[in-house]
């Protein structure tokens, strides 16, 4: 017999020895229930129930750590998702049919000329001739606004 202060056992032994006390004592009608002198904490049943819940408390403790951090964890993912959809709206080609840019700003242009034919420009959209820096309308198909510059360092 050990003469432990605490108890040793790993999550798996004291599980065990739970549940073969309480096997053993229901089998007895009670009579099995009995300390040890001095007191070991790897054997007594009360010392191994103490134990037993003193570990639920602990891991229940941590489950709900960690189902808030998961909560967290998932609120950071949609609002990440929400932003990279932003991002890609920012960044994408649209269609001059489907709006056109702020007059007079520069945007990357794309136009389509010959059987397949693709070239980028920079451009702007003058409201007065209708049209696009020296392309007509119907040249540049889509457009995207400039990046913004680097920052000063």
């Amino acid at each position: 017999m050990s003469n432990t202060k605490e108890c040793t056992l790993t999550d798996s032994e004291l599980t065990e020895k739970v549940k073969k006390w309480v096997t053993d004592l229901c089998r007895s009608g009670g009579d099995e229930w009995c300390l040890r002198v001095p007191a070991d904490h790897n054997h007594d049943p009360d010392f191994l129930f103490m134990e037993a819940v003193r570990r639920m408390n602990r891991y229940a403790s941590r489950i709900s750590e960690l189902e808030a951090e998961n909560k967290r964890l998932r609120e950071a993912l949609i609002e990440a998702k929400e932003d990279a959809a932003a991002l890609i709206e920012q960044h994408r080609w649209i269609p001059v049919t489907e709006r056109l840019p702020e007059p007079n700003v520069l945007v990357f242009g794309l136009y389509r000329y010959g059987a397949g034919n693709t070239q980028y420009t920079l451009t702007q959209w003058d409201p007065r001739t209708e049209g696009f820096d020296h392309f007509h309308t119907d040249f540049i198909t889509h457009w995207q606004p400039l990046p913004q510059p680097p920052k000063e360092q």
